[in-house]
């Protein structure tokens, strides 16, 4: 039983998900006393008319819109102070991010830029010395596969890290309207982070009711609705809609719980290889699990509610719970090896890491053995995702 005493939850975010949710973006640009955004993106959403559905959502209100769609791969220092250069210019006063990752991090470190009116970054990070306060007005489109973290209390940029639960927007607009299709690989990527942190939030010791909403929910639309997405038949945007929403709402859980072993060490790996770290992610995460579903401190059993719904849930005997929930996770983890014609990586082999790397990378490890998990359980956790190891499910 988790207890309600002592228990803090922080989300701002206001979400408008569904057809046409583009329409209200005057009314809230208004309710936030914003007169003349600008909308940061990228060349490829410019040129596939994500943009031009945005301005239509704004042509009877009279607002000024400013354009940037120059944002990159990855976000980049320079790109934010060219961009704090127009928004001052500009007169602009608040920010609308359309597209995923590199697009929200560059619009959440801006709004740091604009507000504070510096050119200096560092004191902001974690690693600083100075609080980020509150923000200007900032508004979050997923436009492509995005992965929750643009609704997260992070940011990075190249290799600034900035973390404060004021970064979260003040509202995400969830439109099919803009969403545009996009590399399988990619969006598997983004879709298994955001399935990581809300299952990780929703499990760990510092879970609560409120991440439990958010968790469950985010865990429960990404299982019923993901793979419909990747198969371009008719109904793709719907599904879509449905996981973009649940992108959001594990952001926001990860954003109130300590970033989880899975999370923390698809980071490192990824950091070796050219794997993204949410296809890292979804490599380890049945590993991870089925190691902390030994301990009374995780509550592992626990995901099958969202994952296969509350009837397989109930007549699942307690001693089985873990063991359909790993299966479900490789079962998915399957579906998508078939569906991207088995170019997804299923193994730490197949995303690029050898044996003979394993122990220095857990050595360096050193910050990943909190939560009671120690260096020799990661190295085994490792060396069962190395080439795949069957998982014993009874």
């Amino acid at each position: 039983m988790i207890e309600t005493e002592n228990t803090a939850f922080q989300s701002p975010v206001k979400i408008n998900a569904g057809n046409k949710a583009l329409a209200h973006v005057p009314i809230e640009l208004a309710a936030m006393g914003a007169e003349r955004p600008l909308l940061i993106t990228t060349k490829a959403l410019a040129k596939k008319r994500a943009v031009p559905k945005v301005i239509d959502g704004l042509r009877d209100s009279g607002l000024s819109l400013g354009i940037y769609d120059a944002v990159e791969e990855h976000a980049r220092l320079k790109t934010v102070l060219d961009l704090a250069l127009l928004f001052e210019d500009g007169g602009f006063d608040a920010i609308m991010a359309l597209g995923s990752g590199p697009v929200m991090h560059t619009a959440k470190a801006l709004n740091v830029v604009v507000t504070e009116k510096t050119k200096e970054l560092a004191p902001f990070t974690v690693k600083g010395n100075r609080k980020i306060g509150q923000l200007k007005p900032y508004m979050a489109i997923p436009g492509t596969w995005g992965d929750g973290y643009e609704t997260t209390s992070t940011a990075f940029v190249e290799d600034l890290a900035l973390s404060s639960l004021m970064l979260m927007p003040d509202l995400v607009i969830v439109d099919p309207e803009v969403f545009v299709p996009e590399e399988p690989l990619v969006a598997i990527s983004g879709v298994m982070a955001a399935l990581t942190h809300a299952a990780e939030g929703f499990i760990g010791p510092g879970k609560n009711p409120f991440a439990d909403a958010y968790g469950c929910t985010a865990i429960r639309m990404i299982m019923l609705h993901f793979t419909n997405t990747l198969n371009g038949e008719r109904g793709w945007k719907t599904a879509r809609c449905a996981v973009a929403a649940a992108d959001t709402m594990a952001g926001c859980v990860f954003s109130n719980v300590s970033p989880g072993l899975t999370h923390r060490l698809a980071l490192t790996i990824a950091s070796k290889t050219a794997c993204p770290p949410g296809l890292c992610m979804g490599v380890l995460l049945p590993y991870v699990l089925d190691h902390l579903s030994m301990r009374d401190d995780f509550f592992v059993e626990s995901l099958l509610l969202p994952m296969a719904g509350p009837e397989t849930y109930a007549i699942t005997a307690g001693e089985l719970r873990v063991g359909k929930v790993l299966t479900l996770i490789q079962e998915l983890q399957f579906a998508l090896y078939e569906a991207t014609k088995r170019e997804l990586p299923m193994t730490l082999e197949d995303v690029g890491i050898k044996k003979d790397q394993l122990k220095p990378m857990v050595t360096s490890m050193s910050d990943e053995t909190r939560d009671g998990v120690n260096e020799e359980a990661i190295l085994m956790i490792l060396e069962r995702a190395l080439k795949g190891d069957p998982i014993d499910f009874d």
